[in-house]
């Protein structure tokens, strides 16, 4: 037997804030802090004063609710529709609307179909972000699984989701036009075109499919992803002074986006710091974590969501970079994992241990493995069940007085962690020397699931710093029972030995 809801009927106990405008078919309702989602399901004609509404919600085929109520003379005109609250996580939703005059014929209906409850994801950054890894095969859409398309309108949720050229943002076609490789206006509106008739969609795969598609999948509830990263694109172009130019902006472009999807997300993906890395600027470089703070603290503000959670991306690994900013690409990799540790709602995963399909891009392998690592840190907030951040150093410790051995204990692991073949990714930075790697034995602690010990032949200079999975290009391998790996991090100093640790 069908369960009828609770259901609000008047505009005046359903606030705008809280009543999400329906577009169209796809779209996906954020769940309030009560669990449920509210809708305005508008007629989109006028209707005269005095009308009746009448509306009904099913699923699949099975009626879940229905009401009606007069339409009052503040809801003539284009504002016509029917509020609906206490609608349950879950779908598809199907919602039906009409409009009756007072001879009883029906004057105005509207109907939107595969309508969701659940959680948005706001997908921001740079290429890793909006997807360069070819699309190695096509997914049949997840019925829990929407995305709000580049060009407003919500549609099932497939890779490629940055389908740039379809974008009616003027940040997006400037920067198209700008980098993107596209010459014209008219080239994007031809490329929009095909992309949008679905036989030749516009761009490439990233984590965010594999991302919801797990999450929808474990949880039971719905996601809708928000795609808005452009590839290429600095920590600056994404600077909140940029607000105020709107759509013209990558920043206002993002704000605009949350805003569209109803105003509310459950939290952000975020994968961007190449570019910065790549900077020669020590200002741009050495600045990132003050900057990235700045940013986060802002999206909150001006997205009107104080507790949205961000999930970032730690810099993987890159082959076409000049050797000489691999000091930039360790540090910024740092300021990340600090960003991590210090922001509060901020979470890392890590990404250099994933294949890639070019020189700096992670390949459609790779995606699958970060998208899961995304969803993972995403699960307890999307069940509402503690914390689970990402793995991160907890201590570095010598495990004798010799100091020939060293306890790496890590935060966060499932189960155990273990390596296929030797386990690597630990160097040594000696005083004014490189970081290099000069154990003979790396193996794991049976009584202590959580740690790595390092053996060296002799003993180590106390001023040594510890490092994992420092360079562009490492050799990584270390994962627990939940295929997370440990993030990057280092140069750090060596904690002195104690007897009872």
């Amino acid at each position: 037997m069908t369960t009828m809801m609770a259901l609000v009927l008047a505009l005046a106990s359903l606030g705008a804030a809280d009543a999400v405008p329906l577009a169209g078919d796809y779209q996906v309702i954020q769940r309030g802090p009560d669990n449920t989602g509210a809708c305005f399901a508008p007629l989109g004609m006028e209707v005269p004063a005095g009308a009746m509404m009448k509306f009904s919600v099913t699923r699949h085929g099975r009626p879940v609710a229905s009401g009606e109520l007069k339409a009052e003379t503040a809801m003539a005109g284009d504002k016509a529709g029917v509020p609906i609250a206490g609608l349950k996580p879950g779908g598809p939703y199907c919602i039906d609307v009409t409009a009756t005059g007072a001879g009883g014929a029906t004057v105005a209906r509207a109907k939107y179909d595969n309508i969701l409850v659940g959680d948005l994801w706001v997908l921001a950054g740079q290429s890793n972000m909006a997807g360069a890894a070819p699309v190695k095969e096509k997914l049949t859409p997840d019925p829990l699984v929407n995305t709000l398309g580049m060009d407003g309108v919500w549609k099932p949720g497939v890779p490629p989701t940055h389908r740039l050229v379809e974008s009616d943002s003027r940040a997006i076609k400037d920067l198209l036009l700008g980098r993107g490789g596209v010459k014209s206006e008219e080239q994007i509106a031809e490329a929009a075109k095909q992309s949008l008739s679905g036989e030749n969609p516009w761009g490439g795969a990233s984590c965010d499919t594999f991302f919801a598609v797990w999450l929808a999948k474990e949880t039971g509830i719905p996601q809708g992803l928000i795609p808005t990263a452009f590839g290429g694109t600095s920590l600056d172009e994404w600077s909140p002074d940029l607000l105020d130019k709107g759509d013209a902006s990558l920043y206002g472009n993002m704000v605009r986006s949350v805003v569209r999807a109803g105003g509310r997300v459950r939290g952000m993906l975020w994968y961007q710091g190449e570019s910065d890395a790549m900077s020669g600027d020590p200002k741009t470089y050495d600045t990132y974590f003050d900057r990235f703070k700045r940013f986060v603290e802002c999206a909150r503000r001006d997205t009107g969501n104080p507790d949205m959670v961000v999930i970032t991306a730690q810099l993987g690994r890159v082959v076409i970079m000049p050797w000489e900013a691999e000091p930039r690409w360790d540090g910024l990799r740092e300021q990340q994992r600090r960003a991590a540790a210090e922001v509060p709602g901020v979470h890392m995963v890590p990404a250099a241990d994933l294949a890639l399909s070019d020189g700096i891009h992670v390949g459609w392998e790779g995606h699958k493995i970060l998208g899961v690592r995304m969803a993972r840190v995403a699960l307890p907030h999307v069940t509402s069940d503690g914390d689970r951040p990402g793995i991160d150093l907890a201590a570095a410790r010598f495990a004798n007085a010799e100091r020939t051995a060293i306890n790496v204990d890590f935060n966060y692991v499932a189960g155990k962690l273990h390596a296929e073949g030797l386990p690597a990714g630990f160097t040594l930075a000696l005083p004014d020397q490189p970081a290099r790697d000069l154990f003979f034995k790396i193996e794991f602690d049976a009584e202590h699931p959580n740690r790595v010990v390092l053996c060296r032949g002799s003993a180590v200079d106390p001023a040594a710093k510890l490092c994992y999975g420092q360079g562009m290009n490492p050799i990584l391998n270390i994962t627990d029972g939940d295929g997370m790996a440990p993030c990057s991090f280092g140069p750090v100093p060596i904690e002195a030995f104690e007897e009872t640790k």
